[in-house]
């Protein structure tokens, strides 16, 4: 084991909470890798590091002037303006490389790569072969390199700004910034460094891209595209260390990985500089995916009406980012492919306003039709094959070219253009893999990568087989369409609560777009905050609620943000006849929800709530113990939402922070009444008592318990080990829970898919206690194993409503009534009596 790793874990070892259950071995042809040093079971933490070991901006902002840090709020310009997290790494990177001392972090950075000689973009610089990978990658490829070359100059030349403005950074003097093409190798290390290697983490920064660190002894993970084999980061507080845990068990002297996202080998190539192998023996290769972006352009150029067309997608925003791909086997042109193809073929004649074809591509856009007619569908796929034809043809001619070069430069060439020429071959063979794999199955067979290496074609070393399968296009093309889907705010509710199930039902929902106010043009590239955090740099990113909500493609919009922005943003998204998913309080005031509701049925849209706790475990077991009348008549119901929080937490978190619709009741108290309400419906009377007995907020902030006939209540000063959820008393039995549903954990921690079959099962260890009355009159008690928990069945119910008119579980008027209870309730509450419920 080499003494850098020996230093480094002595250093992390030094700390209590530290875990480190991996060590470092050579791997053929990536170097180093992880492997286990102990059998370790499913969701058991492998590496936990220390925050003060994360190398970072705030681990690093005492070394650094304030003004050239990254920012926790938005700040006026200035010059030079503050570095991102990424070029603030560089940056102190390049300065170690020159000299600077760093006892902090040294023996960390002493374990990080020497160099970067054979990544592409390395190779770029050198006069003499950068024409050869521009004349050798695809051109797809070209482009991305050419991005990633355009980042690193601007990062670098930011950088020199920045040394001469604070020349106290420079390690001599003015001397420092003489021979400048050694100094922009230094920084190159320096920044390929961060840019393999940085992972999110959530640091407080205005800039989602900025919540980024690097962290010790986990960096020499390499990379899979199977999420089955990765692990797994653990939800931490804010500013807190860093934990992985297993996806499922591992044996001791298993490798563990990490997923760097679902990225193309084009992307891999171009930012990491490695490719995944295509045919590797004894397994199919499941994935692949093409940019075609060059040759689709090149036939819009050759069409009739093609700035028209071009601008037809562009302002629809189906214009570039085109795809072949191979899925889990399965060969298909994107869908952008197929709109824009659609469109190639439609004949536009400018002097009539009401062309049929083209209203009916615009119809196929909004899911309306399945298609333009199946002559244009049959020229869309003939197109497709076409398409292929033409890089399968180049993918053979560049292959050969490519193996020439190899040929020789073998005896005399550098190592590592060897390796780039490995890697563009490779490149170059996935082009060819996936075209052809989709000409074939358009024409009713497939072809993939041999299992036997028998099966090889001299002509290729990597070669593929044919086999009989389903054609693609037996008929014209027919797509069920998921609603498309725009997210406003991108805090925790977001993150944590509906996105993940947003994703995790992708025949229903796509999450199609985000509203993020301060968003800078290239955290756009990256799908914004909800992009960087799910890898889904595909989100489209809007500025305004003006032009978020202009969109024709734009179905649901849910909204996440802080209580009294609920009612000016859902009447903007009815107004635009959007579907509308609230977060729970609705509205601060009874009276707005009441008119976003006649608002919504006279805009013949669907209004719904986020009253996801009608899913949780206890609850529904609470539902099926009434319903099967285990309790009998009910005499006394209890519902306690408590915990021990003394700390108020108003600056994180604006839910207790003073202001319309904070505090417990509109937090806690939207989820304890509708269980109510659900129960039992409207009552008669309500009774309230609101206190607040942390001593914040003022009087609009509360947390003490309200009693009401049915009891609910919240606090967060209760000290108890074992909190009470349901207390509930009949004439038959009696039925107490205690502990919460676990949905809202397992979402925190990202442990377990919102999918698996133990998503929303409760531990058997807090399992509710029945008693009721036997046979003999004698009373007894029995665990009731509690039902699994199921926030997914809202959006399930929700996509129902929306797509086919299925009944709406959670109806809008129902959490209208939910507010109404607690404006009752702060009345009760202020005059110390017991008020009359209203008739609806």
């Amino acid at each position: 084991m080499d003494p850098p790793w020996l230093r480094l874990e002595k250093l992390i070892n030094s700390e209590e909470n530290y875990i480190v259950r991996v060590e470092p071995r050579y791997v053929a042809g990536a170097g180093r890798g992880l492997f286990a040093t102990q059998d370790l079971a499913a969701l058991e933490t492998v590496i936990s590091v220390p925050s003060q070991f994360l190398m970072n901006a705030r681990t690093l902002s005492a070394q650094y002037p304030e003004p050239i840090l990254p920012q926790s709020t938005p700040i006026s310009t200035i010059d030079p303006p503050p570095l991102s997290s990424i070029q603030l790494l560089s940056l102190h990177l390049y300065r170690v490389k020159r000299g600077i001392k760093d006892d902090s972090f040294d023996p960390y950075i002493s374990t990080l790569p020497p160099s970067f000689a054979d990544h592409p973009l390395a190779v770029m610089q050198k006069p003499d072969l950068r024409p050869a990978v521009m004349k050798m990658v695809p051109p797809s490829v070209e482009n991305m390199l050419l991005s990633v070359e355009k980042r690193l100059k601007d990062d670098w030349n930011l950088a020199l700004r920045t040394m001469e403005h604070f020349p106290d950074l420079l390690s001599s003097g003015k001397e420092e910034m003489e021979d400048s093409d050694c100094l922009l190798e230094d920084y190159m290390w320096a920044w390929l460094n961060v840019n393999t290697r940085c992972l999110y983490h959530g640091l407080g920064f205005a800039q989602p891209s900025d919540n980024v660190t690097m962290c010790p002894i986990l960096d020499f993970a390499n990379h899979t595209s199977i999420d089955s084999l990765s692990i797994t980061q653990d939800e931490f507080a804010l500013g807190d260390g860093m934990a992985f845990s297993t996806p499922g068990p591992i044996k001791n002297g298993d490798q563990v990985y990490l997923r760097y996202g679902g990225h193309s080998n084009a992307f891999l190539f171009s930012e990491y500089g490695f490719v995944l192998p295509l045919g590797l023996q004894g397994a199919h290769i499941t994935n692949g995916e093409i940019i075609v972006d060059p040759d689709l352009e090149d036939r819009f150029q050759g069409a009739k009406n093609f700035k028209l067309k071009r601008e037809l997608l562009r302002d629809r925003n189906y214009w570039g980012d085109w795809t072949f791909h191979v899925q889990d086997g399965e060969a298909r042109p994107s869908y952008r492919v197929i709109i824009a193809l659609r469109l190639l073929h439609v004949s536009i004649n400018s002097e009539d306003d009401s062309n049929h074809e083209l209203q009916l591509w615009e119809d196929s856009i909004m899911g309306l039709v399945d298609n333009v007619s199946e002559e244009n569908e049959l020229k869309v796929r003939q197109s497709v094959i076409d398409l292929c034809k033409t890089i399968v043809e180049r993918s053979k001619t560049k292959i050969s070219y490519v193996r020439s070069q190899v040929a020789d430069r073998e005896a005399s060439g550098p190592v590592e253009w060897l390796h780039v020429l490995d890697m563009i071959e490779q490149l170059w063979e996935e082009e060819y893999y996936v075209a052809k794999k989709l000409s074939l199955r358009c024409a009713g067979v497939e072809v993939h990568p041999p299992s036997d290496p028998q099966l090889t074609l001299p002509t290729y070393k990597r070669d593929y087989r044919i086999e009989e399968y389903t054609p693609l296009w037996p008929s014209p093309i027919s797509m069920v369409q998921p609603i498309k889907t725009g997210v406003i705010g991108v805090g925790s509710s977001a993150v944590t609560f509906h996105v993940p199930f947003l994703l995790a039902l992708p025949n229903l929902f796509e999450v199609y777009s985000v509203l993020e106010r301060k968003a800078t043009d290239e955290q756009k590239k990256s799908g914004g905050t909800i992009g960087a955090k799910f890898n889904t740099p595909a989100i489209r990113v809007i500025n305004t609620i003006e032009e978020f909500l202009a969109d024709p493609e734009l179905q649901l919009v849910i909204i996440t943000t802080p209580n009294e922005t609920h009612y000016p943003f859902a009447k903007a998204a009815i107004q635009a006849k959007k579907h509308v998913l609230l977060e729970k309080p609705v509205t601060p005031t009874y009276a707005e929800a009441k008119e976003l509701d006649s608002l919504a049925k006279s805009q013949g849209v669907i209004l719904s709530a986020f009253q996801n706790r009608r899913w949780d475990s206890d609850f529904l077991t609470l539902k099926k113990l009434v319903s099967e009348g285990k309790l009998g008549d009910l005499v006394e119901f209890e519902s306690r939402f408590d915990r021990y929080r003394p700390s108020p937490r108003t600056t994180a978190f604006w839910r207790e922070a003073a202001g319309p619709g904070a505090g417990h009741t509109f937090d806690l108290g939207p989820h304890l009444i509708d269980q109510v309400l659900q129960l039992f419906g409207r009552p008669n009377r309500l009774t309230a008592s609101i206190q607040n007995l942390r001593g914040f907020g003022g009087l609009a902030i509360d947390d003490t318990p309200y009693p009401i006939r049915a009891t609910v209540a919240a606090s967060s000063l209760s000290v108890k080990k074992s909190q009470l959820r349901f207390s509930v008393r009949g004439s038959k039995g009696s039925y107490e829970k205690r502990g919460l549903d676990p949905q809202e954990d397992q979402l925190k921690a990202r442990k377990v898919a919102v999918l698996d079959a133990q998503f929303g099962r409760e531990d058997e260890t807090i399992a509710g206690i029945l008693d009721f009355v036997n046979d003999n009159g004698t009373i007894e008690s029995t665990t009731v194993t509690s039902e699994k928990g199921s926030y997914q069945s809202l959006f399930e119910n929700l996509a129902g409503a929306i797509a086919s008119g299925a009944d709406l579980q959670v109806k809008f008027e129902q959490s209208a009534a939910v507010i109404q209870m607690i404006e009752l309730a702060m009345v009760s509450s202020k005059e110390g009596r017991t008020v009359e419920v209203p008739a609806p």
